[in-house]
């Protein structure tokens, strides 16, 4: 299990080992996430995972006892203790004895919370058995740890591949474009050329300068180093999404603000970029779909997490569009934004906008655009935070 894995698989291991550990029927692991106060279902084992994957609800004050006390909790009583999903325990007939693990790693912290149970009987967790599903639990989170640091590994080795592909570029495409373009200087200084020739030579000289220089400032976008972005940290989204909305005012007539909340830590060059992204497909789709005429723009910010909202007044309807995305016919724009956001540890959403009565585009995101098992597409109606 501490071999470098998906996540994903990791997580299956985990949850078949506390149950063979244990000798209990079944398990769920939910993430926790502490700016949305939800918890998410990861997997589970004895239970069907589409009943798993329906899980998203509000962190209960018994669970953020547990993750604070960082210990074990064994409850003969859950119907009781966790009052706050009744409903799900029934559902699940997890109504017996139910033990709470929190899942933790000194690097990333509280990553989600593991649940174990008998089929909905009661029993008593001996000394024994509580101290080895401890023990493997532990396991468990250094496990998910080194997956999630695995694929940040990853996802640096495609930047290095990326940087290599730059310097090839860089070897092949604009040397070509260079040579291109003196081949055509010496042409242009034959006095003999027709005008006619000359004009269109010289505009052909000019496009492949412009290509050159495009090319150069891409490769050096690409091949940038990450001491530099230490340096000059990311440049905050927010000026960009101030022009973007200004465009739309000015362009299409429509009536529309920005407005920002909380801190201006800037977030990574990834956020930042997603947010910026979020903002652009939110207002094209008004201009595109909508049939609306006045919009606005909210972003919230912290040190920890940035939000941005789209919202609109016109005609769309958020459940057939989340309808699409499920079925995969959403469009490239909003599955991406959904894609993304999961693979930064974020969340994206489409909702009825609660003052302008059309739709809500939204995508929340860490700051640091760290990797975490709890990303997932939700609607924010049930996102209390995002309110």
């Amino acid at each position: 299990m501490l071999a470098p894995l998906e996540v994903g698989e990791v997580l299956e291991g985990v949850v078949r080992g506390m149950c063979e550990v244990s000798g209990r029927a079944r398990s769920v692991v939910l993430s926790y996430d502490d700016q949305t106060q939800r918890l998410v279902g990861l997997a589970g084992h004895g239970v069907d995972p589409k009943d798993v994957r329906t899980i998203d609800i509000p962190v209960t004050a018994f669970v953020r006892r547990v993750i604070a006390d960082g210990r074990t909790v064994v409850s003969d009583q859950p119907m009781d203790t966790l009052p706050e999903i009744t409903w799900l325990l029934e559902e699940h007939g997890a109504t017996g004895t139910l033990v709470v693990l929190p899942l933790r790693s000194e690097t990333l912290g509280t990553m989600g919370v593991a649940f174990v149970e008998d089929g909905g009987r009661h029993f008593r967790l001996r000394a024994g058995e509580r101290e080895a599903l401890e023990s493997f639990v532990g396991l468990a989170a250094l496990a998910m740890q080194n997956a999630i640091l695995a694929e940040r590994s990853r996802r640096l080795a495609q930047l290095v591949a990326g940087t290599r592909a730059a310097e090839s570029l860089h070897d092949s495409i604009t040397q070509s474009l260079f040579g291109l373009r003196l081949g055509l200087d010496n042409l242009l200084a034959d006095p003999q050329l027709p005008p006619a020739l000359s004009e269109a030579l010289g505009a052909i000289r000019d496009d492949a300068q412009t290509a050159v220089e495009a090319l150069h400032e891409a490769l050096r976008t690409m091949t940038e180093p990450d001491e530099n972005a230490r340096v000059a940290p990311p440049r905050s989204p927010l000026t960009e999404v101030r022009e973007l909305a200004a465009r739309l005012r000015s362009d299409h007539g429509l009536v529309g603000e920005v407005h920002v909340e909380g801190e201006q830590a800037t977030p990574s060059a990834e956020a930042s970029a997603l947010l910026v992204r979020t903002v652009r497909e939110g207002l094209t789709n008004i201009v595109k779909y909508a049939d609306a005429t006045a919009f606005s723009v909210h972003l919230r910010a912290s040190s920890a997490w940035w939000t941005v909202e789209i919202s609109d007044d016109g005609s769309g309807d958020p459940v057939a569009i989340r309808g699409q995305l499920a079925r995969g016919e959403g469009g490239f724009g909003l599955s991406s934004l959904r894609a993304e956001s999961q693979r930064l540890g974020g969340r994206s959403w489409v909702r009825h906008a609660p003052v302008l009565a059309g739709v809500a585009l939204g995508v929340a995101v860490p700051t640091d655009a760290g990797v975490r098992p709890n990303g997932g597409v939700a609607d924010p109606a049930e996102l209390r935070g995002q309110d």
